[in-house]
């Protein structure tokens, strides 16, 4: 019963690694900034959602 949840949470974080290697061949440095800083606002509102 606890595998789509645990799934879920395991993905998350993995999504804003994913993107800040794809971003991690641009040429600038902002870029990867700019997917740090989304990234953990998609982990905060995730964990928000989660808590309701």
């Amino acid at each position: 019963m606890a595998g789509p949840i645990i799934l879920a949470n395991i993905s998350v974080p993995l999504l804003g690694a994913v993107d800040a290697a794809d971003v991690g061949h641009l040429s600038e440095a902002y870029y990867i900034g700019a997917v740090a800083i989304g990234a953990m606002l998609h982990l905060f509102l995730w964990r928000v959602v989660q808590a309701i």
